[in-house]
């Protein structure tokens, strides 16, 4: 009895289980996609190329003017410092002097140093 325990017992944890197919799983491999992101932006029927593609134009137009517009609005009145640290735990990434771009889109900050360096003008320069 014991026997047949101890082989039932190594038989169950010795067996490998497989979660998905060998053929899913090398879809998965050629697409560049992973179970999470299949179905979710990412095409397991295409390529590494063609899903690198459509997601680097997804993240292009990822955020809608409205949302853009109000992170924009929320600088105006901070202080330069602070403005900067809200922006880049937004997303967005300095381009040139007061400059920022995120996903596509482009913002302008004007700050006076006779205001205690604030932030008095931040613009929408356009998208990419």
């Amino acid at each position: 009895m014991k026997k047949v325990l101890c082989i039932t017992l190594l038989a169950l944890f010795s067996s490998q289980a497989l979660a998905i197919s060998e053929g899913y799983r090398q879809q998965l491999q050629k697409s560049g996609c992973t179970q999470m992101t299949d179905g979710n932006g990412c095409d397991i029927h295409k390529s590494k190329a063609e899903n690198a593609a459509a997601a680097k134009k997804a993240v292009k137009h990822k955020f809608s003017l409205g949302q853009i517009s109000s992170e924009v609005d929320s600088v105006i009145g901070k202080r330069s410092n602070v403005a900067d640290e809200y922006l880049f735990n937004q997303g967005w990434r300095l381009s040139g002097d007061h400059e920022y771009t995120k996903a596509g889109w482009k913002m302008r900050t004007v700050v006076d140093p006779k205001q205690d360096y604030k932030v008095v003008n931040a613009q929408i320069i356009g998208n990419e």
